[in-house]
């Protein structure tokens, strides 16, 4: 009696429908966005196809021999199930044992199953060292916001804004000792009060400038929130989805727009302050925003670590066999983004 061989294995469907999958620039790189968890993924090309392969109906013979026709090289059984086990593992996967819908009380009083309840998001648990509050979802502001004041992402604006940094630098540097007199003039109690009340503003318009720009290049603004971290009090922007733009140019200015529009902000006060009377009210005002802005910009400008996104940040989700490089990048504020910004203290590392 001639043997039956075995049948070949079908391997899981993938969340394809739900995911967003994006190239990044022109490596081979993707990026997939995980709505469900805000979550976001770097794929190799070869990580990608496979991805793309998993319909829930091809079983691992025929994803082997798409794979080696795609790349010429042959994909081991040991290989595939490394990197079946990294997508279920960061829930790229569809639930091969999915629970049963949650049900409710209808108006008989009988249980009815709700076959369209989303499960709510895990709950990430917060640390004491890194602990985030947010605010509010500013998308629908944005939306309305960013048609109103596109002329910040025109040339002309470029030029017009640099040229007034430049000339509100050589201002200040042959104007050293008036400003050393507004210093000793704002030596008094109520100084403390204004200084938060503008830090308070210039840093909002400093992430508002993040997340505009992220939402002027095609991206969602989600979050906006409070952060504590390492005990250092900041707001941050979440401008995770900048890693869905293929352009790197697009990226860097996400990342930058915060600090290169407060550095606008600090040029219009130093003509607001030099133009002014000492001893006015708008000159006084005017001298702690050009005090606390160039403080506070002078610490967005500095380098970052490449986990925020000043560069969006990468950290392995765990070794995996050679051509399983699933690196996961964790949501997080402000990606390539926005960055957390500390009104009380050094700005805090961009993480994404």
């Amino acid at each position: 009696m001639t043997p039956v061989a075995p049948l070949a294995k079908t391997l899981p469907r993938a969340r394809l429908p739900e995911l967003v999958i994006r190239p990044l620039g022109d490596g081979g790189q993707y990026v997939v966005k995980d709505p469900s968890s805000g979550e976001f993924f770097h794929l190799g090309l070869e990580e990608h196809f496979l991805l793309t392969q998993f319909d829930g109906e091809q079983d691992v013979v025929a994803v082997c021999a798409a794979f080696e026709q795609r790349f010429g090289g042959p994909l081991t059984d040991d290989e595939l199930d490394g990197f079946v086990t990294m997508a279920r593992e960061q829930g790229l996967l569809e639930d091969e044992n999915p629970r049963a819908p949650e049900a409710h009380l209808g108006a008989t009083g009988s249980n009815i199953a709700r076959p369209d309840q989303k499960p709510k998001p895990k709950t990430k648990k917060q640390s004491i060292l890194y602990w985030r509050k947010r605010i509010f979802d500013p998308d629908r502001l944005f939306n309305w916001l960013e048609p109103k004041v596109r002329f910040f992402w025109t040339a002309g604006f470029l030029v017009f804004s640099a040229g007034s940094i430049v000339l509100a630098t050589l201002i200040l540097w042959t104007n050293g000792h008036e400003l050393a007199g507004s210093f000793q003039h704002a030596l008094r109690w109520e100084t403390v009060v204004w200084a938060w009340l503008v830090m308070l503003l210039v840093t909002t318009l400093h992430e508002f400038a993040h997340g505009l720009t992220c939402k002027h290049y095609g991206g969602e603004v989600r979050e906006i929130g409070f952060l504590l971290m390492f005990f250092m009090p900041c707001f941050y922007c979440n401008v995770s989805d900048a890693w869905l733009f293929r352009e790197r140019s697009k990226r860097l200015w996400v990342t930058f727009a915060g600090g290169y529009f407060e550095l606008f902000l600090w040029a219009l006060a130093v003509f607001v302050w030099r133009l002014t009377l000492p001893g006015s009210f708008p000159h006084y005002l005017a001298f702690l925003i050009v005090a606390s802005s160039g403080i506070d910009t002078r610490r967005s400008w500095k380098p970052e670590s490449p986990d925020h996104e000043s560069k969006p940040g990468t950290s392995k989700a765990r070794s995996a066999p050679p051509r399983s490089r699933l690196s996961h990048c964790e949501r997080t504020s402000s990606m390539p983004p926005g960055t957390p910004t500390s009104f009380l203290g050094p700005s805090a590392t961009r993480k994404v």
